[in-house]
């Protein structure tokens, strides 16, 4: 989990900061990493539960943990949507800049927990 949110975290960072000059490498990076963040968390969350039976104790880490898939998912969620609305929004500048700030704002938050 270390890798997965040190590591590709930093590099979704990084390639929506330094590397906006080459627009097709860093939105490819940034989808790329997006993914494998999505799929290892969800991944690795789904076999921890399956160990212990299908069930999440009431412990501190679990419920952090379940907590994290859950802003996990909703970030890819929101990427997909806030690119979506990026495209669709060319020209309503302001509304489109709010929805990209939410979704940086829960980036860093969860790069923060993690």
């Amino acid at each position: 989990m270390w890798l997965t949110w040190g590591v590709l975290g930093f590099l979704q960072l990084a390639s929506n900061r330094y590397l906006k000059s080459q627009w097709t490498w860093h939105l490819w990076m940034h989808r790329i990493t997006g993914t494998i963040i999505l799929l290892m968390t969800l991944g690795l969350g789904i076999l921890s539960i399956k160990e212990y039976g299908w069930s999440v104790y009431p412990a501190p880490h679990n419920i952090i943990g379940v907590i994290v898939i859950s802003v996990v998912t909703l970030i890819t969620l929101g990427g997909v949507f806030t690119r979506s609305r990026m495209m669709r929004l060319k020209w309503n500048t302001s509304k489109m800049l709010k929805i990209k700030r939410g979704h940086q704002l829960f980036g860093y938050i969860i790069i923060i927990i993690t």
